[in-house]
């Protein structure tokens, strides 16, 4: 049970839905130990323990929350403490997208894939690459995002790429595929349609 207790997070922040397992097959084990060993504890002892206890989560939450500002100032703080924080170097690449710093927001999603390669990050890196004018790179980028997940978004955007790149006959394929898997997505029925007109 000690590594799901999430004392030092695995990955990204605690999330206090991870402890319920967890602290259920704790509170288990402690109970059985004592009625085993037939502990005679101290109750005054019992509630210094508990006070230490929620004294000590308390300090380190209350910590945490001040690396706290904004989603970027998190991700910063976690990439100088964690060279390894995939999700933290994500959240750097989505956030430098937003602010329209294209060019920086390239190698946060490349070391961030090169860590832990998921849809999330090869989107960034292909919403980056396309900004930039990369429009191969980012077509890249796009169907390496499919092949970890489906998300509607990366859909949308490599369509509007192969729409000016791509053969008219792998177009339509796409957007057969596309619209298959999210038949109420309004912006592709948009793209087809000006696919479809422009054909």
């Amino acid at each position: 049970l000690g590594i799901y207790l999430q004392i030092l997070p695995l990955d990204m922040t605690a999330c206090e839905g991870w402890f319920y397992f967890s602290m259920a097959g704790l509170l288990g084990a402690i109970g059985i130990i004592i009625q085993t060993y037939k502990f005679k504890l101290n109750p005054n002892y019992i509630a210094l323990i508990i006070v230490i206890l929620i004294g000590v989560l308390g300090v380190r939450t209350a910590i945490r929350g001040t690396n706290y500002r904004n989603q970027y100032t998190l991700a910063i703080h976690d990439v100088k403490v964690s060279k390894d924080d995939y999700f933290a170097m994500n959240n750097l690449s989505q956030t430098l997208i937003d602010r329209k710093q294209f060019k920086e927001a390239v190698p946060y999603a490349q070391q961030s894939i090169s860590i832990y390669p998921a849809t999330s990050n090869y989107d960034n890196l292909g919403v980056a690459l396309e900004q930039i004018g990369d429009y191969a790179g980012a077509q890249k980028a796009y169907e390496q995002a499919l092949k970890y997940g489906e998300m509607d978004i990366v859909y949308e955007n490599l369509s509007l790429i192969l729409m000016m790149y791509s053969s008219p006959t792998s177009t339509e394929q796409f957007f057969q595929k596309a619209l298959s898997a999210y038949p109420h997505d309004f912006k592709l029925w948009v793209y087809f349609s000006l696919f479809e007109g422009a054909g």
